[in-house]
């Protein structure tokens, strides 16, 4: 198969794995299986694997409040540090320029350590509690 023209197939958490690019680059013991995922916690031993209560915050909706609440915290600290190492000589890009890239710098830092780290991201959890029929109204 040529790298160029990769097949997409649904993965175990409905994510779409490049089987030809997995196949191509993971090493031969570890190309019968496929299955990548991003949560950290079974892979450290931090999780047992059961499933989380049905009450409880899918992940998609605890990243994206967690990105939201950081973005804001990200562009406040970043607009002080732009404050303290300009003086001065600071203009309106500059401050914007700085505030914008903490907030988008803190927001995926912060999003991506919840995917990885939260149980709520594993992914038994993402495959029963982040469909549609789960999600409130």
């Amino acid at each position: 198969r040529s790298l160029l023209t990769i097949e997409a197939r649904p993965g175990p958490a409905g994510q779409l794995l490049p089987d030809a690019l997995l196949q191509f680059l993971l090493p031969p013991e570890r190309k019968r299986e496929t299955r990548i995922t991003m949560a950290l916690r079974q892979a450290l031993g931090w999780s047992d694997g059961e499933l989380m209560r049905p009450e409880s915050k899918p992940c998609s909706r605890l990243m994206r409040h967690t990105a939201g609440i950081f973005s804001v915290g990200g562009a406040l600290a970043s607009w002080v540090l732009c404050r303290l190492h300009y003086g001065p000589r600071i203009t309106v890009p500059r401050s914007v320029r700085w505030a914008s890239c903490g907030a988008i710098c803190t927001s995926t830092a912060s999003a991506s350590l919840v995917r990885l780290l939260s149980p709520e991201c594993e992914p038994q959890n993402i495959a029963a509690y982040d469909r549609p029929e789960h999600k409130p109204a």
